[in-house]
């Protein structure tokens, strides 16, 4: 499983287009959230079906900045619990399990983000089930995730760090370039990590194996962020098989196929239900 959060600049730019439709084909994550659509109903409607995904819940930017947007696939049902202009709040359910998910664009205005971090704290006081938070937050932990520019004030990352002690969230291990934004300020070159994630603990005694990956900077000023996941249960057990449709660009696929129908010339009178057994064990492999 997996979430792919992304700070995008405007869905409607034509490399944002090649940078979603080449994330898609390598990754084709079971949630995609896009921060600063700038775009209206129809546009990501049309964006939906162009990457492949079932359903799709948005926020209307407001003029010409803004906008949100979750796209997910069917196998999950998903359940909208609030949504404005910073936070979509999410209950998915696949099978037996459940957990929470929260996209979060924290407010570009700095006066204007303790609204964001008190909104996040009234969800997190009653919530004891598994919770995942992730997205643009527009702040900082400490000084040691900024460079370049002048230090800040160490009183100006407590609030930002008291909503995630309140809600009892602790960071989802990541790799790669942790400064997810780059970009001038008063001619001085800045780079700053305004993207991540959190869980609580029950989100990583049911994903004790979660992890984040910060991705390659294109077409946008972000970096967009991988969340990667699986219950232990699915970790330690095979389960169901699910032909993935991403399999149908890759290379060699045909012949992954031809191999686990055709078999040896000693197959020629095997059954329809071993022939389609054998494919399937062949791409599991």
């Amino acid at each position: 499983m997996s979430i792919l959060s992304w700070n995008c600049q405007g869905a409607g730019n034509t490399e944002t287009g090649r940078r979603l439709r080449e994330m898609q084909r390598t990754f084709f994550p079971d949630f995609l959230f896009l921060m600063e659509t700038k775009q209206k109903k129809k546009y990501v409607t049309r964006l939906q079906d162009s990457l492949g995904y079932d359903n799709c819940f948005m926020v209307d930017p407001v003029g010409l900045s803004g906008g949100l947007a979750v796209f997910w696939k069917n196998c999950y049902k998903v359940e909208v619990l609030s949504a404005d202009n910073r936070i979509i709040d999410l209950k998915v359910n696949i099978g037996s399990m459940m957990f929470f998910l929260t996209c979060v664009y924290g407010d570009p205005v700095r006066a204007l983000r303790q609204l964001v971090w008190e909104q996040l704290s009234g969800i997190g006081i009653g919530r004891n089930e598994a919770w995942v938070v992730l997205g643009d937050f527009n702040e900082l932990m400490t000084n040691t995730e900024k460079m370049g520019g002048p230090l800040r004030n160490e009183s100006s990352f407590w609030d930002f760090r008291n909503m995630a002690h309140n809600c009892k969230l602790a960071e989802i291990r990541s790799s790669g370039n942790w400064f997810s934004w780059a970009g001038w300020r008063d001619k001085i070159w800045i780079q700053c990590r305004l993207d991540r994630s959190f869980g609580n603990d029950e989100w990583f005694q049911l994903f004790p194996r979660a992890h984040m990956e910060y991705l390659d900077m294109w077409a946008s000023d972000h970096r967009p962020i991988l969340i990667t996941f699986a219950s232990e249960q699915s970790v330690n057990a095979k389960g169901r098989f699910c032909f993935d449709k991403r399999w149908l660009s890759k290379p060699g696929i045909v012949d992954v196929v031809k191999r686990g129908w055709c078999g040896g010339q000693q197959d020629i009178e095997i059954s329809l239900a071993e022939r389609i057994g054998r494919c399937r064990s062949e791409l599991y492999r």
